[in-house]
């Protein structure tokens, strides 16, 4: 795997391939599993290129975008959350392991979903303690999950959810709404004020 962007040679960051052969210059032939970005299969490195590592295991953020016959996935309750468990569990075309340390389930930052009716957490089996934990989300938040409080002069958050794109125009649309009550807010206070200091002159 390498390990730093080479633009000069097409290689990226997070790039794998296979060592076909060395030469006796000490370059060395690699074979990579995706196009270059000089849309080459196969790249010499110089003996001086010291940006690689084995790549028999990966993080979830270098394997995004990638695809693979199978995988075994390591899942950290503790950091597993729904964006990242999705990541992890679609990169293969025909079998995902997941292997969990089922001792720090319980420890685990917990969902309840919609549709699960409230249980206690001693109660649950290991698979359930699991879906639970990885049922979180961790989407950022964007202007579109907040109201605009003319009133109170802040903003105020609302839940976030997947929305449709129908749901986004809707919202932005609102937004706008908002936006220009705003400004007509503070057009008209800063005529209330300018005329206020005419009538003291």
């Amino acid at each position: 795997m390498i390990t730093k962007n080479a633009p000069e040679l097409g290689l990226v960051n997070g790039a794998t391939g296979t060592i076909k052969s060395f030469h006796n210059d000490g370059r060395w032939t690699l074979s990579l599993d995706s196009p270059s970005t000089k849309n080459s299969h196969q790249v010499t490195l110089p003996e001086s290129f010291k940006h690689f590592d084995h790549a028999y295991s990966l993080t979830t953020f270098k394997s995004q975008g990638r695809t693979f016959d199978s995988a075994y996935v390591f899942i950290n309750p503790m950091m597993a959350n729904r964006e990242w468990t999705y990541v992890a569990a679609s990169r293969t075309r025909y079998r995902t392991s997941l292997y969990v340390p089922v001792d720090e389930l319980d420890h685990a930052q917990t969902e309840e979903l919609p549709h699960q009716e409230s249980t206690v957490s001693g109660e649950l089996t290991p698979l359930q303690k699991l879906a639970r934990g990885v049922a979180r989300s961790q989407i950022k938040s964007t202007t579109l999950d907040y109201e605009f409080d003319l009133e109170q002069d802040r903003p105020i958050p609302t839940p976030t959810a997947a929305v449709s794109r129908h749901k986004i125009v809707q919202q932005a649309h609102a937004l706008q709404i908002q936006c220009k009550a705003m400004c007509a807010h503070l057009i008209q206070s800063i005529k209330e004020k300018i005329l206020e200091s005419e009538l003291h002159r």
